[in-house]
């Protein structure tokens, strides 16, 4: 059915006998693969909703320190002690930083996530005390 216009398709529409009539032969595997994404996303909905989820919680942080100073200000807190609080984006700053080394330096009893999240939580864990 190529008239070899590149396109796969038939560039003539007097050349094919049943030039309007849809039999379904071409849309097969087009279909296929149509339903095959459905499915997937289907079977993928929850794994999606978590990866929004997740992304907007990530999100809280940055918003409630970007807030705070406002809430700082409001209550006539020095200047210093307002940039003293600044020191909280420090971690989202340094980010494209550390970011190699957590995702280069891992156990491979522990696994890729562990590696870094078990040694984090004891951090926060004794920053906390």
């Amino acid at each position: 059915n190529s008239s070899g216009n590149g396109l796969g398709q038939d560039s003539s529409m007097a050349g094919s006998a049943n030039s309007g009539v849809n039999d379904g032969s071409t849309n097969t595997p087009r279909r296929g693969r149509q339903e095959e994404q459905e499915a997937d996303w289907r079977t993928n909905k929850g794994s999606i909703a978590l990866l929004v989820f997740l992304y907007i919680l990530q999100g809280i942080p940055l918003g409630l320190a970007g807030s705070i100073p406002l809430m700082l200000q409001q209550r006539n807190i020095s200047y210093k002690g307002q940039a003293t609080f600044s020191l909280v984006f420090w971690p989202f700053s340094l980010k494209l930083l550390w970011a190699p080394f957590v995702d280069g330096i891992y156990s491979r009893r522990m696994g890729r996530r562990k590696s870094w999240l078990v040694p984090c939580q004891f951090a926060i864990g004794g920053l906390m005390l």
